[in-house]
């Protein structure tokens, strides 16, 4: 929607502040994708080494069964993408591990330095870009 406004360094240094933000400075926020966008970069300024981040909620409109929600590195703005229903029988969401969590995995765990094949196959990866 809009770049989150300008992040003031002198008080965002450390997770308390994070914390602090989050609960309480967020509620006149109208857009959750601005809020998820400054909430990566509050988490950097932190110390935590964020490189890209995905939120994904369902979210079971008429016509969208959820939105995407996705921010690198480097970005002020987050991309805000809605999911279509038919996205259950695309090959893109079948093999991917939002399926398999669906599927009622606990956790999905891979090792991307030591198989780059899987993330050059999934689409979100790639779209984010991998970065070292």
């Amino acid at each position: 929607m809009n770049a989150p406004p300008n992040i003031d360094p002198v008080t965002a240094h450390s997770d308390c502040n994070v914390l602090h933000w989050q609960t309480n400075d967020t509620r006149d926020e109208r857009f959750i994708d601005n809020i998820f966008a400054e909430l990566c970069v509050r988490l950097q300024r932190a110390g935590i080494p964020v490189k890209r981040a995905s939120l994904h909620i369902l979210i079971h409109h008429p016509q969208w069964l959820g939105a995407r929600i996705m921010w690198a590195d480097g970005k002020r703005e987050a991309e805000l993408a809605r999911v279509d229903y038919d996205v259950r029988e695309r090959s893109e969401y079948i093999d991917s591990p939002a399926n398999e969590i669906h599927d009622g995995a606990t956790e999905v765990r891979e090792n991307l330095e030591r198989d780059p094949r899987w993330a050059a196959s999934t689409p979100s990866m790639t779209r984010c870009g991998r970065k070292a």
